[in-house]
C-alpha cells in the first residue's frame, strides 16, 4: 500500500515518521511539507489557496516516489488527428496492459484532513481510499465561518508579530493540543520551533484555515470510496464529528484510538497503525476500465443513458466519465439502422470477468436479444480495456482485439480522452500515445 500523508497546521511531514515505523515495512509513505510548513518555503498569495494545495496534492499522488511515470507537467498529452475514415493499423497493447503500481491511500490529519477531503470530493478516481484523523468537513453556516475567519485572522497576526517560541508555548497550552507538552514529543516540538516560518503559517491559516474553506457536509453522501474516520477516544469534539461524518458516508468506517486525544498519530502510533491495517484489509483495490456503448433499436439515447445509470448503481462499479453520444454507420452487418455510440471510464473492484458479466446482465435487462451476429440491438456494452489486465480466453479478450479498426469506437474514445480525467491519467498514457497515431 502507498500512503500520501498530509499533516496538520504548524506540523510537517516528519510528524508521520513514528506512525510509519509502526506500520508494515512494505507500506510506502510520502509525507510532504505543505506550503508554509517545515521546509516548504512557498511564497505568493496563490501558493496558499485551496486550488494550489489541491494541485500539490494531485502532483504528489501522481509523482509518488518510486513510480515510473509522473504527469504533473502534463507531458505526453496528445489528441487524435482530424476526423476521417480510420484504417486498420497495428497497435501494441501490451504497454498499457502491464501491471500498474498499486493505487494510493490519501491520509490527512486535522488541516491535512480537510484538504484531503476537498481533494477526494473533486478527484475520487485518483485514490483507492481516504483516511481522516481528527478532521472536519468544515463549518456548516456562513455565520460560523465568518466568525472563525475573523478568529483565524487574529491568530495569523499574532503569529506574524510574536516570537515563535512565545507563540508555540501559548499554542501548545490549548486544551486540544496540551498533549504536545509530553516528554516523548520533545523532538517534535524542537523541530517545529527550528523550522517555524511565521509568515508561511499565517498565510496558510488565511488560505486554508477552517474559516476560509467551504463546508463539505452536503457532499459526503456522494463520496463512494472507502473512508476511515478516526479520532482519539479522549477527543470528544472530533470524535463526535467523525461519527457524524461516518453516518453520512456511503462507505465510511469509524475508529477510536485508545489512550489518545487529538494527536493519535503521535500519541498512540501503534494503535492507529492497527486501525489502518484493519481498514486496508477490508478495502478492495479499485481498477479503471474503459467501456464502449452502442444502440440502434428503439430510443437509442435512452438505452445508453439507462446502461450508464445501471452500471453506476452496480455494487463495485463507479462511472467516472462518459463521452458524448455519436451517430455512426453500421459495420460488419450493414442491413440495419444507424447506431448511437459512446465510450466511458469506470472504476471497479470487480475482476474483468465479473465486470463483463455485469455488462451482459445490463444488456439483457435492456432487451438485448442475440439473433444475428453483429446485428441490430437495443444495447451493446463492450469491455475494451481493463487496467493491468490481459485476457485471451474463449469468453474475453483484453484489450479488445478490434478497437483500433472501428470508427464507432474511436470517435467516442477520442472524445473521452479529451476530458481532463484522462488527459491527466498516467494509467492510460500508453493508450493515449497509441491513439495519437490513428486518424479519427
Amino acid at each position: 500500500m502507498r500512503i500520501l500523508a498530509l499533516h496538520g497546521f504548524t506540523g510537517a511531514g516528519a510528524d508521520f515518521e513514528v506512525l510509519r515505523d509502526a506500520c508494515p515495512a512494505s507500506w510506502q509513505w510520502h509525507a510532504p511539507d505543505l506550503p508554509g510548513h517545515g521546509t516548504n518555503a512557498a511564497t505568493g498569495e496563490d501558493a496558499f489557496s485551496l486550488k494550489s494545495h489541491l494541485r500539490e496534492i494531485g502532483c504528489a499522488l501522481q509523482d509518488f516516489p518510486g513510480d515510473a511515470h509522473g504527469i504533473c507537467d502534463g507531458a505526453a498529452r496528445t489528441a487524435c488527428g482530424k476526423r476521417g475514415r480510420t484504417h486498420p493499423v497495428a497497435v501494441s497493447t501490451e504497454s498499457f496492459s502491464a501491471p500498474r503500481p498499486e493505487k494510493k491511500l490519501l491520509l490527512g490529519y486535522s488541516m491535512g484532513g480537510r484538504l484531503a477531503l476537498h481533494f477526494a470530493a473533486r478527484h475520487p478516481e485518483a485514490i483507492a481510499a481516504l483516511v481522516l484523523i481528527g478532521a472536519s468537513p468544515g463549518l456548516a453556516t456562513s455565520r460560523d465561518r465568518e466568525q472563525r475567519r475573523m478568529e483565524d485572522e487574529r491568530l495569523a497576526r499574532e503569529i506574524e508579530t510574536t516570537p515563535p517560541a512565545v507563540f508555540f508555548e501559548k499554542w501548545w497550552s490549548l486544551p486540544l493540543l496540551a498533549q504536545m507538552r509530553a516528554p516523548a514529543l520533545a523532538a517534535v516540538r524542537a523541530r517545529r520551533l527550528r523550522e517555524s516560518r511565521p509568515h508561511g503559517l499565517a498565510a496558510s491559516l488565511r488560505g486554508v484555515g477552517t474559516g476560509a474553506l467551504p463546508p463539505l457536509w452536503d457532499v459526503l453522501d456522494t463520496l463512494r470510496l472507502p473512508v476511515l474516520c478516526a479520532a482519539g477516544i479522549e477527543d470528544s469534539k472530533f470524535g463526535a464529528i467523525a461519527r457524524d461524518m461516518c453516518a453520512r458516508l456511503p462507505n465510511g468506517t469509524f475508529a477510536t484510538i485508545a489512550h489518545s486525544r487529538h494527536l493519535p498519530h503521535l500519541e498512540q502510533p501503534a494503535a492507529l497503525a492497527a486501525a489502518l491495517a484493519a481498514f486496508s484489509a477490508q478495502t478492495p483495490v479499485a481498477r479503471q476500465a474503459i467501456l464502449a456503448y452502442g444502440s440502434n433499436l428503439g430510443d437509442r439515447a435512452a438505452h445508453l443513458a439507462a446502461a450508464i445509470a445501471a452500471l453506476d448503481a452496480t455494487p463495485g462499479i463507479r462511472v467516472l466519465a462518459t463521452s458524448p453520444f455519436y451517430e455512426t454507420e453500421p459495420e460488419d452487418y450493414l442491413a440495419q439502422p444507424r447506431f448511437l455510440n459512446a465510450a466511458g471510464l469506470v472504476s471497479t473492484t470487480l475482476s474483468p470477468e465479473e465486470l463483463l458479466a455485469a455488462c451482459l446482465s445490463i444488456e439483457r435487462r435492456n432487451g438485448r436479444v442475440r439473433t444475428i451476429p453483429n446485428g441490430p440491438r437495443t444495447l451493446d456494452i463492450d469491455l475494451l480495456f481493463y487496467e493491468g489486465a490481459t485476457r485471451h480466453t474463449p469468453f474475453l479478450t483484453l484489450p479488445h482485439p478490434r478497437w483500433a479498426q472501428r470508427l464507432f469506437v474511436l470517435r467516442p474514445l477520442n472524445a473521452l480522452f479529451s476530458l481532463p480525467i484522462l488527459q491527466d491519467s498516467h494509467v492510460w498514457r500508453p493508450l493515449r500515445d497509441a491513439m495519437a497515431s490513428l486518424r479519427v
